[in-house]
């Protein structure tokens, strides 16, 4: 059976590329599938975005080779220009950001190649799209956030709701709504597609309540792809940052919200207190700033606590057996978002780890024995519902 996944297709977001993995290799490894993910770009557009995004490092990266007298004067010049040195070292900072950014672009790149049998379509190929594959299974992720459709990116409904697709072919895993209600304007459009589906599963009890109250139809709630493999599967992929020193231990930040100065200096105190170091993979200072997904696994299996606004963050944290610390995401324009963090401890009955439950003397505790025994439980419901929603 031919199974073509749809998602979200995002070299910059850890989460992404590992659930996309997730339910990929699942699909494939564990119930037999052929599996390929479908990715709505040419090749040859695709190729384009990186050949522009080198031409700009490129023109950037031409002043390391014309400097003379860098240092030595308060003025150096560049290109027979005269350039005021305390320019020149902001010059040097864009640069060295385009760098980082290229080569942290290029793990993702090459995780996915790795890792991820992708197809890349145009409109004209769906029809042929549609013959050789027997169901398109749209999820992970925020695939039905509105604010994905609305951005710039409208086409993005009917995408991600297989508006394209045959009915009968249409299936969603895990997928995830991410806001507590939609728009008025969208509800009633999405109400119609929606009724259209097979078999629909999302990620949050939210997401579960919204659509049978705009369309009366029962939406099964199963955990993401990310936590259908073991943290053996896991460690598999997982490979060490060259940066990431076996010495010190070390505490590890993922925030994809931006942080206070409070929080950030709270967050110091907790590490300065037990004797550990600070990662904090979005800091594009940091010596982990670099990493891919294979990188990111590596660094929470190896840290000694997490701290994090991110849903994919505190899965992994609970995969390889981490004590994590979530902080609420409040910046303006990005949402709360914590339904799904919400709906993942109750279903793994790890409540005392909602923000609210936290406090210093018991953030290190990690006692996820009953939470493993409930996630059994869940990765046997999600095989059901795939296996009964596929052979039916």
């Amino acid at each position: 059976m031919k199974i073509a996944v749809i998602t979200i297709y995002d070299l910059n977001n850890f989460g992404n590329r590992l659930q996309n993995y997730a339910l990929s290799y699942f699909l494939k490894e564990r119930l037999g599938m052929e599996v390929c993910t479908a990715v709505y770009i040419s090749k040859a557009e695709y190729k384009q975005k990186i050949k522009r995004n080198l031409a700009f490092l490129k023109r950037k990266s031409n002043v390391n080779n014309v400097i003379e007298n860098a240092g030595s004067t308060d003025v150096a010049v560049v290109k027979d220009k005269k350039v005021d040195s305390s320019k020149l070292n902001k010059i040097f900072k864009k640069v060295n950001h385009a760098i980082y950014k290229l080569s942290k672009r290029k793990k993702f790149e090459k995780f996915t190649n790795e890792n991820i049998n992708v197809y890349f379509y145009k409109p004209k190929n769906m029809p042929q799209l549609i013959k050789n594959f027997d169901y398109f299974v749209v999820g992970s992720d925020q695939v039905w956030n509105p604010a994905g459709w609305a951005i710039g990116n409208p086409e993005n409904f009917e995408k991600y709701l297989l508006t394209a697709i045959p009915p009968e072919k249409r299936i969603s895993y895990a997928a995830s709504i991410g806001v507590e209600e939609l728009p008025k304007e969208i509800s009633g459009k999405f109400a119609r597609e929606i009724k259209k589906f097979k078999a629909i599963s999302v990620r949050e009890q939210r997401g579960a309540d919204i659509i049978e109250e705009i369309s009366n139809m029962d939406a099964e709630v199963l955990i993401d792809p990310t936590m259908l493999l073991t943290k053996e599967d896991w460690l598999k992929v997982a490979k060490r940052h060259p940066k990431r020193s076996d010495r010190k231990p070390y505490a590890f930040k993922y925030f994809l919200g931006n942080q206070s100065e409070q929080r950030k200096a709270y967050i110091r105190k907790i590490a300065k207190k037990n004797g550990l170091g600070i990662y904090d993979v979005m800091n594009r200072d940091s010596k982990v700033y670099t990493s891919g997904p294979a990188e990111f696994l590596d660094l929470i299996a190896n840290a000694e606590i997490i701290f994090t606004d991110s849903f994919h963050a505190c899965v992994f944290s609970i995969l390889m057996g981490k004590p994590f610390v979530i902080m609420n995401r409040d910046q303006a324009g990005m949402g709360n978002m914590n339904s799904r963090i919400v709906t993942l401890l109750e279903k793994l009955g790890l409540e005392e780890k909602l923000p609210e439950n936290i406090t210093e003397e018991n953030m290190f505790k990690c006692d996820y024995k009953n939470a493993y025994k409930n996630l059994e439980v869940e990765r046997k419901k999600a095989e059901e519902f795939l296996k009964k929603t596929f052979y039916n």
